[in-house]
């Protein structure tokens, strides 16, 4: 009787669901990759969003007596992609109290303000509030004013 020992190579092939995001990174369920996703959504919209502003007021700024968790986002509207990125960010904002109000292209070439609460970033549209409309101009006028006196 003859004894050997023989090595045999025994290939596996496994499967296994990988979840791919958007810019390529790989998880192993599809809760981390949607949460990713929303991420990086969120950071994308509010860069583009902070872009936008001409200029960002308090309520004390505006109003007397008003309150400085509360601000103002003044914006001039200039195109379609503005309408679009305006509107992501209203809707990463709002929750079950928010009016969810959109905007559409008819803003395009207007001025809008929208107001929001710092602590919790619920943003609202203030376009009917003729008195805050109104000290928002006067204070962009100031600020305009300001500007061309200094400029060379």
């Amino acid at each position: 009787m003859k004894e050997e020992i023989r090595t045999e190579e025994i290939v596996t092939v496994k499967s296994t669901k990988v979840y791919i995001s958007n810019d390529g990174l790989e998880f192993d369920n599809s809760f981390d990759c949607r949460l990713h996703e929303e991420r990086m959504f969120r950071k994308e919209v509010e860069k583009a969003y902070f872009t936008l502003r001409l200029i960002t007021l308090t309520q004390c700024d505006l109003l007397e007596g008003g309150c400085d968790e509360i601000g103002y986002d003044f914006i001039h509207v200039r195109d379609e992609k503005d309408v679009n990125t305006i509107n992501n960010m209203l809707e990463l904002n709002e929750d079950e109290y928010n009016n969810h109000f959109r905007y559409d292209c008819s803003v395009v070439g207007k001025n809008i303000c929208l107001s929001f609460n710092y602590g919790h970033k619920l943003f609202h549209e203030v376009d009917t509030l003729k008195e805050l409309r109104t000290n928002i101009m006067n204070k962009l006028n100031k600020v305009e004013a300001t500007i061309t006196t200094y400029t060379f």
